[in-house]
């Protein structure tokens, strides 16, 4: 589940496989996030949560995924085929392997104890068999953002080792490679949803020893903050001094002299613009994390000279689609005409069609979909989060 089993203890989840890439490539991100209050689940990772439960569940009790379709699971009122479709991926899968199975268990829980790591570190692998020699692991990835790699994935091999150091001693002699497997249905990649690794005992226990020199590095005094790409999930990024000096550098690049500003875009050469496009991405992302970092702060009560949280704009919606149906029906709308497949028409499109003004106030309701941040210029009103927590449903735009 890329999840660790709930015990106690920040080192724990501090050098957590979820995190491998992270922590490995950036030994002082470990402290740093320490710092950083743990902010509220994302809607992705829930999604995630549900999807890998429906998983566990359908195996267990030799049901199919979409056999859930439209219905509620979990915190999902209504499950759609995206959803479910990607499930029964990985199901199909760890079925296929089941039959060839010598012995398999879902959820396989694991502790590196026996290897004598530096802290203690445990996780929780999705499928775990054994086929013959080779020992199978496998890694459900629900996400369909961010493609993820199965070639050299630290994370998967974190699971790989604590899979097989999970495994009873006679189990483990009988093993001569692992393949690890990520399976995402639902991310788009040249080789298809489900990608394999091979990986020998030898690569296995190198990667075991350079796991643990990286947990040896993230505890050392003052250990480096290096910016890269497994900045992106990071929860300190949009404090983390590192990522500001070099965003900083990149924004400055070319452009250095105090009273010179930045060239028109149209008088740039297609090479420069390549260039710029290019290194600007890294200021783009930390721009997008320190203002989700803010929104955070002030969601959290906080305050921040300069800005503050404001309603959305509202936007328009039926109050019922009955009376909706029953006042078209006076004005003799045929019934086709309400609807655009699979849903009613929303007021904006139906207006188009019959005249500005010509609704009835009454069939139409304003709702603001939540919460964003605004300058304390903006005209709309700050708004209470002890208010806004009864009223809206608050992301950031």
């Amino acid at each position: 589940m890329s999840a660790l089993a709930s015990h106690s203890g920040r080192a724990h989840c501090e050098h957590s496989p979820s995190s491998a890439y992270r922590w490995m490539a950036c030994p002082g991100s470990v402290a740093l996030c320490r710092k950083v209050p743990p902010g509220p689940s994302s809607i992705y990772a829930e999604e995630g949560t549900s999807a890998h439960e429906l998983a566990q569940y359908c195996l267990h009790e030799d049901l199919e995924p979409r056999q859930f379709l439209g219905k509620q699971w979990d915190d999902n009122p209504c499950l759609d085929a995206d959803f479910t479709d990607a499930v029964q991926t990985y199901v199909d899968y760890v079925r296929g392997l089941l039959v060839m199975s010598d012995w398999s268990t879902v959820e396989r829980q694991f502790y590196l104890e026996p290897l004598n790591p530096p802290v203690p570190m445990y996780g929780t692998a999705d499928f775990v068999s054994v086929n013959g020699r080779v020992l199978h692991v496998v890694d459900y990835k629900h996400g369909k953002g961010v493609v993820v790699e199965v070639e050299g994935n630290k994370q998967a091999r974190y699971y790989a080792l604590g899979a097989l150091v999970s495994l009873s001693e006679e189990q483990a002699r009988e093993i001569d490679s692992v393949l690890v497997t990520i399976v995402q249905p639902r991310a788009p990649h040249p080789d298809g949803p489900i990608r394999s690794e091979a990986v020998s005992i030898v690569e296995l226990l190198d990667y075991a020893l350079d796991l643990f020199e990286a947990v040896d590095a993230t505890l050392a005094p003052n250990p480096p903050l290096i910016p890269g790409d497994h900045c992106r999930f990071c929860p300190a990024h949009a404090v983390c001094p590192a990522v500001r000096d070099k965003a900083l550098a990149v924004a400055q690049a070319d452009f250095a002299a105090a009273d010179v500003g930045p060239p028109e875009p149209a008088l740039l050469e297609p090479e420069e613009l390549a260039f710029l496009m290019t290194r600007f991405d890294e200021v783009e992302k930390w721009m997008a994390a320190v203002r989700a970092h803010a929104y955070e702060h002030l969601m959290a009560g906080g305050t921040m000279t300069g800005w503050k949280l404001v309603p959305k704009r509202a936007n328009r919606r039926w109050v019922s689609e009955e009376k909706v149906k029953a006042w078209a029906k006076k004005q003799k709308f045929r019934a086709a005409d309400l609807y655009e497949k699979p849903s009613m028409l929303s007021p904006a499109a139906l207006e188009k069609l019959v005249g500005k003004n010509k609704i009835p106030a009454d069939l139409i309701s304003q709702e603001t979909s939540g919460l964003t941040l605004a300058a304390a210029s903006d005209s709309r009103p700050a708004q209470s989060v002890l208010t806004a927590a009864d009223t809206f449903v608050a992301h950031v735009d």
